[in-house]
């Protein structure tokens, strides 16, 4: 990914924009650093308290975090997203991947919101917003999808990868004779700012 960030850089003649490598946690930025700092889909796995109060201070006066979300097609009602939930299931246990992903991380984004923690830090809450899109997906892009994310990367399932994708085609082969596999993916975000 850090090479992506350079190539996107150089070809839109970005050439302040650094592609740096560390924790969110460890990430030594100077105060007033940045115009935005952006978290897609990974909130829930920070020290939320301490990314919180880091970005307060990396942030610019009146400059905002965007907390983003969206639930992508590995969940749904839709039979091949039962399916699909049910093949990553048996692949996640069968290379032991469980861990991946922290237990009951939903839970404690109930308990206590992410609008909580950033009030708590010194944002000023802004506005969230919640939308539905409906995206076509097919079975190599969900491949795609699910190899970019944390539950169930490449890395993760090592020799059993080739395995697991003619598994993942067989299940979902009955269900892309009709053409595309339809979902509704939710979005999300969550905008709080440093105040002035």
């Amino acid at each position: 990914m850090i090479k992506v960030v350079r190539d996107k850089a150089e070809i839109a003649g970005a050439g302040h924009v650094r592609a740096v490598v560390s924790s969110a946690e460890g990430l030594d930025a100077p105060s007033d650093a940045f115009e935005l700092v952006a978290i897609g889909n990974a909130f829930h796995r920070l020290r939320r308290d301490a990314v919180a109060a880091n970005a307060l201070r990396w942030l610019q006066p009146s400059r905002c975090i965007a907390l983003l979300w969206s639930t992508g097609s590995l969940r749904g009602e839709r039979e091949w997203q039962l399916v699909l939930s049910d093949v990553l299931a048996r692949w996640t246990t069968k290379v032991g991947a469980q861990s991946r992903v922290p237990q009951d991380w939903e839970q404690v984004r109930l308990k206590r919101p992410d609008t909580a923690v950033l009030t708590a830090a010194g944002f000023q809450p802004v506005r969230s917003a919640r939308f539905f899109v409906e995206h076509d997906w097919t079975v190599d892009a969900l491949l795609g999808y699910v190899y970019s994310t944390s539950a169930l990367p490449k890395g993760a399932l090592g020799d059993h990868a080739e395995a697991f994708e003619s598994d993942l085609r067989h299940e979902l082969d009955p269900y892309t004779t009709g053409g595309p596999l339809r979902a509704t993916i939710d979005f999300a975000y969550e905008l709080a700012c440093r105040p002035a």
